[in-house]
């Protein structure tokens, strides 16, 4: 495999939370699908794909329904962890944004019980419908670097 220089390598560990049916899942890079179908069982994607200036790979759960949780039972996806150029910090996961789809009946309840109910929120664990993302730049060394010591120490210039 040739790797051009504005690539990324990247890593995802995923684990499905499922009694009855699989979960359902669509994986995209910077909107373009990498991988579409049912997670039964836990599962490492790994790819090297060109990079943008601004990135963003994300994970949508699609198929849940009211009554795929009952009792302590569930269905959610995990997502355990993210790679970046071979590395892999919690801080990742930290950074990373959750929009779920709330049903209605949720809500109610939600606004009964004096819930949350953030339109965005930090989660690797996808318990609704919705779509999970991690934003990062390019180059992204330097993006880990601020990240994982955030703001501390210096680092030259972006000059590419």
């Amino acid at each position: 495999m040739v790797i051009k220089v504005r690539d990324v390598v990247l890593e995802l560990l995923l684990e499905p939370v499922f009694w009855d049916e699989k979960p359902e899942i669509r994986i995209a890079f910077n909107e373009r699908e990498l991988y579409a179908g049912h997670l039964g069982q836990e599962k490492k994607f790994n790819w090297t794909l060109p990079a943008q200036d601004s990135n963003r790979i994300s994970v949508f759960f699609l198929n849940k329904r009211k009554n795929d949780t009952v009792g302590d039972k569930d269905k959610a996806i995990i997502i355990k962890s993210i790679g970046l150029e071979g590395l892999n910090y919690k801080s990742f996961l930290l950074k990373s944004k959750y929009q779920p789809q709330y049903p209605a009946g949720y809500l109610s309840l939600a606004k009964e019980k004096n819930l949350t109910t953030d339109p965005v929120i930090n989660s690797n664990y996808l318990g609704f419908n919705g779509e999970w993302w991690l934003e990062f730049t390019w180059p992204t060394f330097l993006w880990i670097f601020q990240t994982e010591t955030q703001g501390l120490g210096w680092i030259y210039e972006k000059n590419i």
